[in-house]
């Protein structure tokens, strides 16, 4: 479940984007070393959409989460990250800032990223992402959306999409594809 979970909002991490942070999956949690795999909050973003797993989400206010930023798992390390996610037992996931690196259940080392200043996913976002007069109907933009949305839905192995508009200044959604949060949002906060 976890697995499938992290799959899905990896989804989200930017591809070609011109911001070197985003291509990769942010880890939130508490202070200190080491954390129950259960506890930590996961998000990604394409700078369009967000998505994110954990047990500190709330759709109703648009996402939120508690805890702060642990560790970014760039793409490259993803793979690595996933296999060390026990399948069948709570994980312990150690980071070691010093090293760049973490360990699920003394799992071979994973290269993260500590130092990089992560966006900040949990508001809206992105600060500076299109136009003033943008839209969520803007072609550009739908595209990137939906791609990323069809993307999830796939890795959640066609979980029901469900969103809706929250209202504010800005055109946002908030929903749920399966267990994963979102927030779809073209401006800044």
């Amino acid at each position: 479940m976890m697995g499938e979970a992290i799959k899905a909002v990896s989804r989200a991490a930017g591809g070609n984007d011109d911001h070197e942070d985003l291509r990769g999956v942010a880890i939130y949690g508490g202070e200190g070393p080491q954390h129950l795999l259960s506890e930590l909050t996961f998000a990604a973003t394409n700078r369009y959409l967000v998505a994110a797993y954990g047990p500190n989400l709330r759709v109703a206010d648009g996402i939120t989460v508690q805890g702060e930023l642990l560790a970014v798992v760039p793409v490259a390390s993803l793979k690595a990250f996933l296999e060390a996610v026990p399948k069948y037992e709570p994980g312990v996931l150690t980071v070691d800032k010093e090293a760049q690196t973490l360990t699920i259940n003394g799992s071979e080392p994973i290269a993260i990223s500590t130092k990089i200043k992560y966006p900040p996913v949990f508001r809206l976002f992105p600060n500076e992402p299109t136009p003033k007069d943008a839209t969520l109907t803007d072609i550009a933009i739908r595209g990137k959306v939906i791609k990323a949305l069809a993307s999830i839905v796939t890795a959640q192995k066609g979980a029901e999409l469900n969103l809706r508009a929250i209202k504010r200044t800005i055109p946002t959604m908030a929903g749920t594809i399966g267990d994963v949060q979102i927030l779809v949002s073209v401006g800044s906060a």
